[in-house]
């Protein structure tokens, strides 16, 4: 399976304003985008720190009641009515995409599937005015979008316990 969109954060645009979490957190959603500096790239204002849907994501194979499921268009979703609260995803996912809502349940980005079912980009990349966040069709990417995301790609994954992100067309 192959995941078709992705967001990607350039980090020498993003200004830390924090809109994409307001435009995220506005939806009701609990924190499931953060933006972070990072120390490894002192010159980058951010880092992402979401769900990047990865090909065999981690999360999914360790839940216990299979509350996370990778969908036909290659997101991973939440079913937080199967969700226990065992919190063995969070600890699985190699960049910090789960999180959990006030009564325990699992919750992750979910790339704003219904604003995309209308024709909308996800609340994030709307809000980014600078233009640091964007959605990605990994079928159709710039040469600099291939590279920065295969250079994403390799940080911060625990690619021993055979994750692996999600394929990057051609990256």
């Amino acid at each position: 399976m192959t995941v078709k969109q992705l967001l990607h954060l350039d980090p020498q645009r993003c200004d830390g304003c924090g809109d994409c979490v307001t435009a995220c957190a506005a939806l009701g959603h609990p924190a499931r985008l953060r933006v972070r500096s990072s120390a490894a790239n002192p010159g980058a204002n951010g880092a992402l720190a979401c769900c990047r849907h990865c090909e065999r994501p981690l999360c999914a194979a360790v839940c216990p009641t299979a509350c996370l499921q990778v969908g036909s268009n290659g997101v991973v979703l939440p079913r937080p009515e199967r969700c226990v609260g065992c919190r063995l995803c969070l600890v699985a996912c190699p960049l910090g995409g789960m999180v959990f809502d006030a009564q325990g349940k699992a919750g992750k980005c979910d790339l704003c599937l219904e604003l995309g079912r209308r024709g909308h980009p996800p609340a994030c990349v709307a809000s980014c005015a600078k233009g640091a966040l964007q959605l990605v069709d990994l079928g159709n990417q710039s040469a600099l979008q291939r590279r920065a995301l295969a250079e994403h790609r390799g940080a911060h994954l625990k690619h021993h316990l055979g994750g692996g992100p999600s394929r990057a067309g051609g990256a």
